[in-house]
């Protein structure tokens, strides 16, 4: 129910993203980009080098829009389910039209996770969604313990035993 996104390069947001991370209840999620000099040298850098991280990543914040750039000219708008990065300079379109982030959104967050597929549009890095409910264990606890609440412990002998059975 939390999944997030964030590279090594950025301590500070990492270190914001593991905390957010251990605080929740629930399933959490971080993919780590971290340069392995062996195995692939370099195919991170495109997000995590300072001269080109900003035209290439989007940071996303709950509640506010997703902008990016070196200058802060170009975001991310919805047409119909498909992102696209638009350029805020040539006046078609403004920070008005952009897409929010909404954390608490997991349809949002599955465009947001497929937008790495495309080569047209940044890398989200943040958190991508963070669901906050009961876990699944303390929801089966609550449901087992109104069960036993309402029909009384359980009887395992009679639950083998059936309402009809025989001896052969």
């Amino acid at each position: 129910t939390f999944v997030a996104r964030g590279h090594d390069k950025d301590r500070a947001q990492l270190q914001s993203l593991l905390k957010r991370a251990s605080e929740h209840r629930g399933v959490s999620f971080i993919e780590i980009y971290t340069n392995c000099r062996i195995f692939n040298d370099g195919a991170f850098d495109l997000y995590t080098n300072a001269d080109t991280r900003d035209n290439h990543t989007v940071f996303l914040e709950h509640g506010k829009p997703l902008i990016f750039g070196k200058e802060k000219t170009r975001g991310i708008i919805l047409d119909g389910y498909t992102p696209r990065a638009v350029n805020l300079e040539d006046g078609d379109y403004s920070v008005n039209d952009l897409l929010i982030h909404n954390e608490k959104d997991s349809t949002l967050a599955f465009i947001l996770a497929n937008m790495t597929y495309s080569e047209d549009l940044p890398r989200p890095m943040g958190v991508l969604q963070a669901i906050h409910r009961e876990p699944y264990e303390a929801r089966v606890t609550a449901q087992i313990e109104h069960e036993i609440e309402t029909k009384g412990e359980g009887d395992l002998e009679k639950l083998l035993m059936g309402e009809s059975s025989w001896v052969v």
